[in-house]
Parts: structure tokens; sequence; C-alpha cells
């Protein structure tokens, strides 16, 4: 006689199935920290790329600041090249100013000592025509 009791589950059979269970929720976990480190890799990756352009950029940018200065500075170099030469053409002329200048100066006091001059004659002249004005009034 067969009694019908509850059919129980083979132990061998319940491990392997507790066994393929910690399995697959090992793959799965494995599976998500490995999308997870990769998507964390592909955003350091990602601000890396973005630095290294930043840097690019402003290398650029330096290089083309650096470009026009160099027009600027060489631009400077020639006008002062330019300049320089002027000067020199006019340094002959400059000489000439200088020395009529001086040539000024000493006719300056020359006048200066004419008129001290001028002015003494003039009184002496003055003082004669008086005492000949008194002499002729005298007589």
């Amino acid at each position: 006689m067969e009694t019908s009791a509850p059919a129980r589950a083979d132990p061998l059979e319940s491990k392997e199935k507790l066994e393929e269970a910690k399995h697959a929720a090992l793959v799965a976990n494995t599976t998500d920290m490995f999308n997870k480190v990769y998507e964390y890799f592909q955003s350091e990756l990602e601000g890396t790329v973005e630095d290294f352009t930043l840097l690019e950029n402003m290398n650029t940018a330096t290089k083309e600041k650096y470009a026009e200065m160099t027009l600027v500075a060489k631009a400077l170099t020639t006008f002062m090249e330019n300049l320089q030469n002027k000067y020199k053409d006019f340094e002959p002329y400059l000489r000439k100013i200088e020395e009529i200048d001086n040539n000024v100066g000493e006719l300056e006091r020359t006048v200066g000592l004419l008129d001290d001059y001028t002015k003494r004659l003039e009184e002496k002249f003055k003082k004669l025509a008086a005492q000949k004005r008194e002499v002729l009034n005298k007589r």
C-alpha cells in the first residue's frame, strides 16, 4: 500500500538549486560590477579627454597670442630702426641748431654789453652837452 505522503524534496536537488541561485546571483552581481567599473572608467577617460582638449585649446590660444606679440615686437623693432635712422639723418641739423643756439647766447651777451656801453656813452654825451650849454650860457 502506498500512502500518499507529501513528496519531499531531495536535499541534493535543493542544494544544487541553491548553488545555481547563488551562482546566478554571483554572475549578475559580477556583470553589474563590471558594467559599473566600465562606466566609471569611461567617465574618467571622458574627463581626461576633456582636460586634454582644454589644454590643447589653451595651447593654441597661447600660440596665437605669442605669434601676435611677435608681430608687434617685429613692427616695433622696425619702427625703432627707422626712428634711429631718422635721428642719424637729423643729427647734423641738431648740431647746427645747438651751435646756432650757442652763438645766439653769445650774441645776446654781446648785445647786452653794447647796450650798457651805449647807455654810458649817452650819459657822457648828455653830461658833455649839459656842460657845453652851461659854458655857452655863462658867456
